[in-house]
């Protein structure tokens, strides 16, 4: 049976504040993501793949929203953000921090792959969103 999730643009607005839009992710997409997070509510959500770490934001700024107390982890093989080497991955979320209401839910595993830090995240996932490789060769 097919469901139609109704598109959340709103938690985007947190990324006006950058300079130029830091996420691979389309507009459409992020929408499309919060909507399914206002409609499910999720508790724990993982996150595969983060570069800018602007999904991060967005996703977290989502749950702030809606006040979904989420536990939220973030894993991405790179410590340097792969598309600016000399910024750390995640460093949106870091520089818009101060912005969001609980910046302690989320936590972010970086340098290594989820089958490093599946002990430490833990089970009961709600929602596993793969943010990696966002063009083909």
């Amino acid at each position: 049976m097919y469901h139609r999730v109704e598109l959340f643009a709103d938690p985007l607005k947190i990324l006006d504040r950058q300079d130029r839009k830091h996420a691979e992710m389309s507009d459409f997409d992020h929408a499309f993501l919060c909507g399914l997070i206002k409609e499910k509510r999720p508790k724990k959500i993982l996150e595969i793949g983060v570069a800018w770490g602007g999904t991060t934001t967005v996703i977290m700024h989502c749950c702030d929203m809606l006040g979904i107390e989420v536990s939220f982890a973030s894993v991405d093989l790179n410590k340097a953000c792969y598309r600016e080497p000399d910024k750390k991955t995640g460093y949106v979320f870091d520089s818009l921090v101060d912005r969001l209401d609980k910046p302690e839910n989320h936590r972010f595993y970086l340098g290594g792959i989820y089958p490093d830090f599946a002990e430490e995240i833990g089970n009961d996932i709600d929602l596993l969103v793969l943010d990696t490789v966002h063009s083909m060769p």
